[in-house]
């Protein structure tokens, strides 16, 4: 995306803000429920199903691009589980889109040097230091592969963030998951575990009481005073 074509963009959202008319100025397209791990506190792949084409998904760009979207986020399940990822991801590219893509970094491999120049950030999955995030992931290495994926990201000039669910597993951990991310010179985003990934309205995990919650919210600023790379804003943070 070109300086001006972000400049217009954002002009554009400012003018919908300002009548309030609803912009899709950040859209995050689902490529596939599939998934090539069983984390413990995610049920997505068992929801898995017909999957839109990629023809679909890039008409469906066009037409968001039209009504004034901006940002293109790609995830899944595992969304570079789809052989046709760096094509819908690089024709979000060419309308003009900043993209961004969630993976677990298992295999990611070759395909982020195929997607340099059109693929601006990646966020990878991270559930601790290696062993939680192994022993969360069900899958022996797959912490080392997350880290070698960040390192990669990085040299080929992508942005890069780190996103943790928080629940029990981990809450003790999210000061080493922060500096970790610091060491590693990405972002650090934190989010609450829910009991359905599908129904909001489940509420969170049980293990995540208002109490700690608000403790949460406390270790975030004080991380954050210390500069820190968290993502999340203060209010977030505090919400």
């Amino acid at each position: 995306m070109t300086a001006l074509a972000k400049v217009r963009d954002l002009v554009r959202l400012g003018a919908a803000r300002a009548v309030g008319r609803a912009l899709p100025f950040s859209v995050t397209f689902i490529l596939t429920h599939r998934c090539n791990f069983r984390c413990e506190y995610c049920e997505i792949p068992e929801r898995a199903a017909d999957e839109m084409s990629d023809a679909e998904f890039c008409a469906a760009i066009d037409e968001l691009r039209a009504a004034g979207m901006a940002r293109a986020s790609f995830s899944g399940g595992e969304a570079l589980l789809r052989r046709d990822a760096p094509r819908i991801v690089g024709h979000a590219k060419r309308a003009g889109c900043f993209t961004s893509m969630n993976t677990n970094g298992w295999r990611t491999g070759n395909v982020l040097r195929d997607m340099s120049g059109i693929l601006d950030m990646v966020v990878l999955s991270l559930d601790g230091p290696e062993p939680v995030h192994d022993l969360v992931r069900r899958r022996p290495g797959s912490y080392a592969r997350v880290i070698a994926a960040i390192e990669q990201a990085r040299g080929l000039g992508m942005s890069v963030a780190t996103i943790t669910v928080v629940g029990p597993w981990n809450v003790a951990r999210i000061e080493e998951i922060a500096e970790l991310a610091g060491s590693l010179g990405v972002w650090a985003y934190f989010q609450p575990a829910h009991e359905e990934c599908f129904d909001a309205e489940a509420g969170l995990h049980p293990a995540l009481t208002p109490a700690v919650l608000a403790e949460v919210a406390d270790r975030l600023e004080r991380l954050r005073a210390r500069g820190l790379p968290l993502g999340a804003s203060p209010g977030f943070c505090a919400g």
